[in-house]
């Protein structure tokens, strides 16, 4: 049986270039592994001893995740077990809202399992319909879609708070339907000595940092998906170190905060000509135009009480999906160490705390550096020679100057009508 011409033409080109190709392959995975996060180790014994005595209580929402549940319970349950093991003393909170799906199911038997461990806790599941499903059916005057939607999650997440109104807490974790470790929430529960009023992880869609939309560094700008995340310089210093560095609020799917800082503060929708920060001015407003969070505007109204202690830790990490947990892990190191060899992020000073608006923008300024620009250049001369046929003239005005410097006679065993005719 014979080969197809072309199928014979690409093994020819393979084998000619195979030495290339397996230098290119090998540059590749070389760069992958060697970029890889390292992995932070588990909290020590010394650190572990801080949760001693501290009443936690773990707040989660779920809406049609069967996907992950089952992954992310197994983890929730570790986390729950080393933290009860420290000593700590530990309340589930879940809610659930009218999923199609098995989630149900699945807590279900969550419940059962805590249940048997003998965990204090609440799984409230509500058959309501979703946000978009209640708007239709509400049809809410002169309300946008954006704004319906976060005073639903406003609702929703103060669902899962409600334990709080029956117990004394020193913790909260509150969880997304997210992919993460249970050491890593160990460790995000004892960042900083547990010095902090909030301190969030930071979440991932793919490689590239997913929620900067709540995300605002300290001086309240927008972050970005791609590393170094924030134009603070001292923030972004701190976040190559791996160590906490400070926001004005964030959310990233997982979150600890210090109970005396939430208070009898709770989520909501803005109000009707809010102002973005006691430092904005009448005209720097939340509306359809410059939505906000739920998220952001509970830091905003725990800063306005003087709480203002807020930080993400870096080294803690959640996905969305399986994928995504595998994507990131391979190559979220590499996209780190390539993002500042061609963007170049224009840093902004640490601005005083009354000049401090969030803003409504979600990039930060950023552009390409200079060498991927001649890269471009380069690439685009060489292709307009190439079309133009000037490189072909050169070669012959060439082969014209040589010939006069050998006598016109012979060049590299061709005579001149030889090299104009095989041109």
């Amino acid at each position: 049986m014979r080969s197809h011409p072309s199928s014979q033409g690409l093994w020819r080109w393979l084998h000619k270039w195979k030495r290339a190709i397996l230098i290119f392959l090998f540059t590749i995975a070389f760069t992958i592994v060697v970029s890889m996060e390292a992995k932070v180790p588990p909290p020590n014994q010394s650190e572990l001893s801080l949760l001693q005595g501290k009443k936690i209580l773990i707040a989660a929402n779920y809406y049609e995740n069967e996907a992950i549940l089952e992954s992310h319970m197994r983890q929730l349950f570790l986390f729950v077990s080393m933290i009860r093991s420290a000593g700590a003393i530990v309340f589930v909170s879940i809610y659930e809202n009218g999923s199609h799906d098995s989630t149900p199911a699945l807590l279900n038997k969550a419940k059962q399992r805590l249940r048997a461990q003998d965990i204090p806790h609440r799984v409230l599941n509500e058959r309501i319909p979703s946000w978009r499903s209640l708007k239709k059916l509400q049809k809410p005057e002169n309300e946008e879609e954006v704004e319906f939607r976060i005073k639903f999650m406003a609702k929703c997440r103060n669902k899962a708070l409600e334990p709080l109104a029956e117990h004394d807490f020193d913790t909260i974790v509150f969880l997304n339907d997210v992919i993460f470790d249970a050491h890593d929430a160990v460790r995000l529960v004892l960042t900083d000595g547990m010095q902090y009023d909030t301190v969030c992880g930071m979440d991932f869609n793919r490689v590239t940092f997913y929620d900067t939309w709540v995300s605002r560094d300290i001086n309240g700008e927008s972050m970005s998906g791609f590393f170094p995340f924030v134009v603070d310089a001292e923030s972004a210093e701190l976040l190559k170190q791996g160590k906490p560095f400070p926001v004005s609020s964030c959310w990233n799917g997982i979150v600890a905060i210090r109970a005396a800082a939430l208070g009898g503060t709770r989520f909501r929708s803005w109000r009707t000509n809010e102002t973005r920060s006691k430092f904005a001015n009448e005209h720097q407003i939340y509306d359809g135009s410059c939505p906000v969070s739920e998220c952001t505007l509970l830091f905003g109204d725990m800063a306005q009480k003087g709480f203002e202690n807020f930080f993400i830790n870096p080294t803690v990490h959640v996905t969305y999906t399986h994928a995504d947990w595998v994507w990131h892990r391979l190559f979220g190191g590499l996209l780190n160490t390539l993002a500042p060899l061609f963007l170049c992020v224009e840093a902004h000073p640490r601005a005083p705390a009354w000049t401090r608006v969030p803003s409504c923008d979600f990039y930060r300024t950023t552009h390409f550096r200079i060498w991927p620009h001649l890269i471009w250049f380069v690439a685009v001369v060489s292709l307009a020679i190439s079309k133009s046929g000037w490189h072909r003239n050169f070669r012959i005005r060439l082969h014209l100057k040589r010939s006069r410097l050998v006598g016109k006679s012979n060049i590299w065993g061709k005579n001149l009508h030889e090299i104009k005719t095989s041109i």
